[in-house]
């Protein structure tokens, strides 16, 4: 993890540096959140950071064919991103490589094992690995949010896993997690603000691509099958638990967006992070609310873990408090200004 973290801050530091130099930044615009020139291509830095350290770890522990099917796979989706960041790219062609990327994931034995018939768990493993992509993506639209929440949710799987998955045989998944959790540290050094670099789709959806497959590599192991019956329901609950923050903020903007007769994917200033700092809250003081929201995330899984005989209430108590606090968000952006500034491209920095 030290290395990763020396090493992601080392090259993302090349790479602010390299994108003053070309002028590879992300230009100040009325309909974007940020107000200054920040450096792009972040999520580049963290990528080869990732590989760096994963080649290294190879050669002192085995890696097995899902681990190293979960490279490529992100090694793909950050591709994706940059040709997104590069050249645009329409939803179709994002979607259906995501669909690609998904279905070689899926090949390999990365997937949901809850249901008896297979069909099931493989649909449901589809919506679960495009939909964790597209809403780390979303939640990129403030400086350190994204990356700060992709370092709750590693320590969070990482801590459960630790406590409560060490009968599992699959060990490289810590140090997947150590890699990527000193990867991204490294690069939310920078990211904070004031940032002085932005992920961008290359980060993002390379990110989000990972902690999708990494969790279910964690709790639904290639062969396992310790996860039957009840506890493989309720590891599903702990997973969605698991990121609290991005599947909130992607339904409380689809549905803003959906009622106001605007595409969904479309990028605007509509996020629950811009309401907050609309309603008064400082940037910083936004972010760190969104931290909490996700650390209190972490804690309900663990909370889940230990009374197990009341986890279904534990559950639904955290999602109606989750309710509460998006009604609230809704009901006052009639008083809010620039609410709901949509434009006509795809999610991206902000």
């Amino acid at each position: 993890m030290l290395f990763s973290l020396g090493l992601s801050t080392l090259l993302n530091l090349v790479a602010v540096t390299i994108a003053k130099k070309y002028s590879l930044v992300a230009v100040t615009r009325e309909d974007r959140w940020h107000k200054s020139k920040v450096a792009l291509h972040g999520g580049v830095a963290i990528f080869f950071t990732i590989i760096i350290s994963a080649l290294i770890s190879m050669l002192f522990k085995e890696w097995h064919n899902p681990e190293i099917v979960i490279l490529i796979a992100i090694s793909c989706a950050c591709f994706l991103g940059l040709a997104d960041d590069i050249f645009h790219l329409g939803a179709f062609s994002k979607l259906s490589t995501e669909i690609i990327i998904s279905s070689v994931l899926i090949f390999f034995g990365v997937k949901f094992q809850i249901f008896e018939w297979n069909f099931l768990n493989i649909v449901l493993t589809y919506f679960w690995l495009i939909g964790i992509t597209n809403a780390l993506n979303i939640i990129d639209n403030m400086d350190g949010l994204s990356s700060g929440v992709s370092l709750l949710i590693i320590s969070s799987l990482f801590i459960y896993k630790k406590l409560f998955l060490t009968s599992l045989s699959n060990s490289n998944v810590e140090i997947i997690l150590a890699i990527l959790f000193g990867s991204i540290a490294g690069f939310w050094l920078l990211n904070k603000k004031p940032a002085r670099i932005f992920l961008g789709d290359s980060g993002s959806l390379m990110i989000g691509m990972l902690l999708a497959s990494i969790t279910l590599a964690t709790f639904y192991p290639e062969g396992s099958k310790e996860f039957t019956g009840d506890f493989s329901y309720l590891s599903f609950f702990v997973i969605v638990t698991l990121f609290t923050y991005p599947i909130f903020d992607t339904i409380f903007v689809s549905i803003g967006r959906y009622k106001a007769g605007s595409p969904i994917f479309q990028g605007g200033t509509d996020h629950s992070s811009h309401k907050l700092v609309i309603l008064g809250f400082t940037e910083k003081q936004a972010v760190l609310i969104v931290y909490v929201i996700q650390l209190l995330g972490g804690i309900v899984i663990l909370s889940i873990a230990y009374f197990k005989s009341v986890w279904e209430m534990t559950f639904i108590t955290f999602m109606m408090l989750l309710l509460c606090f998006g009604l609230f968000l809704k009901k006052k952006k009639s008083q809010a200004k620039c609410d709901f500034e949509l434009v006509t491209k795809p999610e991206e920095n902000l």
